[in-house]
């Protein structure tokens, strides 16, 4: 047995176990990518675990029929992470893996404003503010307002205060 001290403590003869061995070609990404798979197909993947999975699988050419065909969209987990890799900014991303917003909070921006970095910039300073599905609304209403350019006196997404407290009243509007 390769693990005796486990299979002592846990009262099993013998523990399943691969070995990759790196003189034949297997890396850390491969290493990195076949741990987050296994965490994703035993269900304790999050779905930050699931979006690194699909950006560092896609960065060595693994697409979304691959990742049909391995099972890893059958769910809801699987499928929002999907959405928020293909959808969310970088900024997105790493807001959701620093711990800064949650699983939830990132799909619904991704999905709100997709492959949208600036609405998206909006949408993390507005979950941190405001009710998720306020938030949400607002980014539904900012995405219809004409944003000015910031020599133009607009902040930091392209919105002057006017602009965003439309948004914000079509964000209420929407809400009721």
């Amino acid at each position: 047995t390769f693990f005796p001290d486990l299979a002592k403590r846990t009262n099993t003869p013998t523990i399943k176990a691969q070995i990759f061995d790196e003189s034949k070609g297997f890396n850390a990404d491969q290493a990195a990518i076949m741990d987050a798979e296994l965490n994703i197909r035993e269900g304790t993947g999050k779905v930050k675990d699931y979006v690194n999975y699909f950006k560092k699988a896609g960065e060595l050419g693994a697409g979304k029929q691959d990742f049909e065909s391995r099972g890893l969209l059958d769910g809801q987990t699987g499928k929002r992470a999907y959405a928020v890799t293909v959808q969310g900014s970088d900024e997105l991303i790493h807001a959701l893996n620093a711990g800064q917003i949650k699983d939830d909070q990132a799909y619904r921006i991704a999905a709100a404003v997709p492959n949208d970095p600036r609405l998206q910039a909006l949408g993390l300073k507005l979950v941190n503010e405001k009710p998720l599905e306020q938030a949400i609304n607002i980014l539904h209403a900012a995405k219809t307002i004409e944003p000015k350019a910031p020599e133009m006196g607009g902040d930091l997404f392209g919105f002057d205060d006017s602009g965003l407290k439309l948004a914000e009243d079509m964000g209420k509007l929407a809400a009721q």
